[in-house]
């Protein structure tokens, strides 16, 4: 029985969580965000922390009902702890901020924060095969739209 142990990975202990106030106000004030329905993102990057971070988030003013906001955040935390094993670099700090007035099912919310740890993943890690996957999404692209392929940027659009 010489396989590794697998204790911890699905838990979701203290220290994974976000309590101090310095490093909630560096999260939001210089952390990097994005949108992705139902969520507001923040992340950065820490290099002395050992673990990833995680806040979670959800609006007074779009939830009203606190048993209602539990109730979300227990199902975002549930989410987190079983998905959290797809992040494979360590030290980020992240918040999920729960940004819509709807409830979601669990099944739903899992499957947004699942898309949602994918996205981060892309933004933050930068491989190798980013070229790859470029030029796959060009390929796609032209086969979709009969060949017609638009590139924007602040400076100039391109059309292919």
């Amino acid at each position: 029985m010489n396989q590794k142990s697998n204790k911890g990975q699905f838990s979701f202990s203290k220290d994974e969580r976000i309590t101090n106030k310095k490093v909630i106000q560096k999260l939001f004030e210089s952390g990097k965000k994005i949108s992705l329905s139902p969520f507001i993102v923040k992340y950065f990057y820490d290099r002395k922390e050992v673990k990833n971070k995680v806040l979670i988030s959800v609006s007074k003013s779009k939830i009203k009902s606190s048993v209602k906001r539990n109730l979300i955040k227990r199902r975002i935390k549930e989410s987190y702890r079983l998905n959290k094993n797809i992040i494979n670099r360590m030290g980020y700090s992240f918040a999920f901020v729960y940004s819509s007035s709807k409830i979601l099912k669990y099944d739903e919310l899992n499957k947004k924060i699942k898309h949602d740890i994918s996205v981060l993943i892309d933004r933050i890690i930068i491989n190798s095969s980013l070229g790859n996957r470029l030029a796959e999404s060009v390929e796609t692209a032209i086969n979709l739209s009969n060949a017609l392929v638009r590139f924007c940027n602040s400076i100039v659009d391109i059309i292919f």
